[in-house]
């Protein structure tokens, strides 16, 4: 693992801790490897299909999670 993967795990610990993100029956997914997915050119390059859009806010984010 590379250090820089333990930005997004401590971000989301901060967050959680700040109330900003309620934790209770959700799952959340930290990328913590050197593989380049953290990369979003690298990533889209990668995809083995067309990302899909959505607005920026946690909203959308859950309604597209529970479709």
């Amino acid at each position: 693992m590379e250090p820089a993967s333990a930005t997004g795990l401590a971000a989301l610990k901060q967050q959680i801790e700040l109330g900003e993100i309620d934790p209770v029956g959700k799952t959340a997914v930290c990328i913590l490897t050197g593989h380049g997915l953290k990369d979003p050119a690298t990533a889209m390059s990668e995809a083995k299909s067309e990302p899909q859009m959505i607005p920026a806010n946690i909203e959308a984010l859950q309604a597209y999670l529970q479709a």
